[in-house]
């Protein structure tokens, strides 16, 4: 599963509303997509198991050896797109981010109400939430850990 932590709600009258702390299926949405993307393929096979996975809408992909390969393709592209994967009427992006040792630890998601999505539009909003996710990329990388500091305990 993962869990939304932050969110930027928009101003317009329709929008897509995370539920901040509610865990969600990995497997459904980009968000998940683009955290399996991050990790190695072998821990992102591990983490779906080999069986077939709960399918949430009619575009849920269930099947982990799909996921596996579209998670291949976001890696390449540095995105995941969804497409009512996991909310009825709801499309996003996403793009993992990683901490100073280079692990995925999450993901930035665009989602927005599917009627107010331009189909034409997906691929520059792929690219803004990937560059979005290199540059938290970035700043999580030049955080000192306070053992990097070279004082010690006694």
């Amino acid at each position: 599963v993962a869990v939304f932590t932050h969110e930027i709600q928009s101003s317009k009258p329709l929008r897509f509303v995370i539920e901040l702390g509610r865990p969600v299926p990995i497997h459904a949405g980009a968000a998940g997509r683009a955290i399996l993307a991050g990790l190695p393929p072998e821990e992102a096979e591990e983490l779906l198991g080999g069986e077939p996975l709960q399918v949430i809408t009619p575009n849920t992909i269930s099947d982990p050896g799909e996921l596996l390969r579209l998670a291949d393709e976001d890696r390449k592209r540095g995105f995941a797109v969804s497409i009512e994967e996991r909310v009825p009427g709801g499309a996003s992006a996403a793009a993992p981010f990683f901490d100073r040792g280079g692990r995925c630890v999450g993901s930035i998601v665009f989602t927005i109400p599917l009627a107010r999505l331009e189909m034409d539009s997906i691929d520059q909003i792929g690219v803004a939430v990937s560059e979005s996710a290199v540059k938290l990329t970035e700043q999580l990388r030049s955080v000192r850990h306070p053992r990097d500091s070279g004082l010690t305990s006694r």
